[in-house]
């Protein structure tokens, strides 16, 4: 099946999660010791960061029992799209051992729902990782108040 009949043919049906506004910044060493959903708070509230119309593109490094590595801003780029070094992301991945990322970008246009380059990189990037012992949890894209989650979507 093409991506874009599947998409037609699922999107409907696919549910998009409603996050809360990002809490306020905790102690650095409560930081590490976070849970996931409040990993996906904190990544919400970086790609949103004003200015609203630019894309953002941020990834969270974890290690084997998913306790925070390091969060890195690798990606800023003009409405509709970012640039994304896969040197420097699997570099930093790299220096802090990490064994899983979940990456988060923005859309700035009002819709979560992944681009066909959006699927298309975070497949590569899953390959990639793979290859190197890392896993990807997951590729969130935000928008507003909605969140994707491109594991979820079948999309990973």
């Amino acid at each position: 099946m093409q991506t874009d009949q599947f998409r037609s043919h699922y999107a409907p049906r696919m549910k998009t999660r409603i996050l809360f506004p990002l809490a306020l910044r905790r102690a650095a060493s409560e930081w590490q010791q976070q849970s996931l959903p409040s990993v996906v708070e904190d990544l919400q509230g970086l790609v949103l960061a004003p200015p609203a119309n630019e894309e953002r593109f941020h990834v969270v490094f974890l290690d084997e029992e998913r306790r925070r590595l390091g969060i890195a801003a690798l990606g800023e780029g003009r409405l509709g799209a970012v640039s994304l070094n896969l040197r420097d992301l699997f570099g930093r991945a790299l220096a802090v051992e990490a064994r899983r990322m979940i990456m988060a970008h923005n859309h700035p246009s009002g819709d979560c729902r992944p681009s066909d380059y959006d699927i298309d990189a975070t497949q590569k990037i899953s390959t990639v990782a793979h290859s190197l012992g890392i896993e990807l949890v997951d590729h969130l894209i935000f928008s507003g108040d909605r969140v994707f989650s491109m594991r979820k979507g079948c999309e990973l």
